[in-house]
C-alpha cells in the first residue's frame, strides 16, 4: 500500500514537473516583437531610429552598434543607446565621426524582441 502512495505522489510530481516544463517551453515560444533599426548620414554624422510595435520594451533604451565595413570585414566602430521609455522617437546618434566610409547599424535580440540590421550606407564629408 505504501508503494502505491509513493507511486501516486511520484506521478503527481512528474506531472507537475512536466506542466512546469510546458510553461517554460510556452514562454520561450512566445513570438518576439519585430524591431527595425535605421541609419542615415549627414556628412560624417551618423544617426538613426529604432522602431517596434512594442516600443517601450524593444525600442527604448536599446544599445545600437555601428559597424564600419573595411575591405569586406565588419568592424565595430561606435555604440549609442536610444532614449528612455516614453521619449519616442527612439533615436541614436554617433555625432561627428570625422570618418568617411561604409556603415551599418545593428541591435541584438533581447527577451521579447528580435534583432535587426540596417541597410548599409556610405558617409561622405560635406565640403
Amino acid at each position: 500500500m505504501k508503494a502505491s502512495i509513493v507511486g501516486i505522489l511520484g506521478g503527481a510530481a512528474l506531472v507537475s514537473g512536466a506542466l512546469t516544463g510546458l510553461t517554460t517551453v510556452a514562454e520561450a515560444a512566445a513570438p518576439k516583437a519585430r524591431v527595425t533599426v535605421t541609419i542615415q548620414a549627414e556628412g560624417v554624422d551618423l544617426s538613426g531610429v529604432v522602431k517596434s510595435r512594442n516600443p517601450n520594451l524593444c525600442a527604448a533604451n536599446r544599445k545600437v552598434k555601428v559597424f564600419k565595413v573595411i575591405n569586406g570585414e565588419n568592424h565595430l566602430f561606435a555604440t549609442d543607446t536610444t532614449d528612455e521609455p516614453g521619449n519616442a522617437p527612439y533615436t541614436w546618434s554617433t555625432g561627428n565621426t570625422g570618418q568617411e566610409g561604409t556603415f551599418f547599424a545593428k541591435v541584438s535580440a533581447k527577451p521579447g524582441c528580435r534583432a535587426d540590421v540596417s541597410p548599409t550606407i556610405t558617409a561622405v564629408r560635406n565640403d
